[in-house]
């Protein structure tokens, strides 16, 4: 099968894109190579901005919600301040990472685990993908 689009690491922007695509009847595969959901180091917070962006609402994966902030030097004694709306949701990448993964095979993009890309090769209309222990084909990749 030849796909409109291979998008490779299923983080955030990699779902986030898969599921866009995948929304406009395009399809979509989206390569990673862990399995999911994965364990992934990061300080796990999400602008208010960025969520606002998305299409669905993220608080089932919201572990805390910053809506103001304390400053404080060494030898003064700070000031705080609360903002009339949320700026910060924290959560656990693993749980974020899975809900939109979630999010973007259920708009139709295929998902492939454990499928590290060991090379990319670009053609006249199309670039073929070669991975751990399959070979994929799209007209683009991202």
């Amino acid at each position: 099968m030849i796909y409109d689009a291979i998008v490779v690491g299923a983080g955030p922007a990699g779902s986030t894109t898969a599921r866009v695509c995948a929304e406009q009847g395009l399809s979509v595969l989206l390569l990673d190579k862990a399995e999911f959901p994965r364990d992934k180091p990061c300080g796990g917070g999400v602008t208010i901005r960025a969520a606002e962006l998305l299409p669905f609402d993220i608080s089932p994966v919201t572990e805390r919600v910053v809506d103001g902030m304390y400053l404080s030097a060494r030898q003064s004694n700070g000031f705080g301040r609360r903002y009339p709306r949320d700026l910060i949701y924290f959560t656990q990448r693993t749980r974020l990472d899975a809900l939109l993964v979630e999010k973007a095979t259920s708009a139709g993009a295929v998902l492939r685990e454990r499928a590290t890309v060991r090379s990319v090769e670009r053609g006249p209309n199309s670039v073929v993908v070669r991975s751990s222990d399959e070979t994929f084909q799209a007209r683009a990749l991202v």
